[in-house]
């Protein structure tokens, strides 16, 4: 394989970033949650709930933007905070 070839190989599978977030949802998570009166360890049981696998920790780094969240995952968290994808799809300033 060239090298050029390793190159893209590589950056293929780099994720985007958006500044140093790992996400696009980890502020507005934060945001509903505590107006909707809930802590992160209330939002992940509501979200082992709907079958996602999840604990407090992972909210935090949800939250932080230090993890990834799959399109499926977004949906579960928009089902439990009783908001739309485009509630926690908004673009920052």
């Amino acid at each position: 394989m060239a090298t050029g070839n390793r190159k893209k190989e590589k950056n293929r599978h780099r994720s985007f970033r958006l500044g140093a977030s790992r996400n696009a949802v980890g502020e507005r998570v934060r945001s509903l949650r505590k107006q909707a009166g809930l802590t992160q360890r209330d939002l992940a049981a509501r979200c082992h709930v709907q079958g996602w696998d999840v604990d407090q920790q992972m909210i935090a780094n949800l939250e932080g933007g230090v993890r990834e969240v799959t399109d499926l995952e977004l949906l579960v968290l928009c089902r439990c905070l009783e908001v739309r994808p485009n509630d926690l799809l908004v673009w920052p300033d």
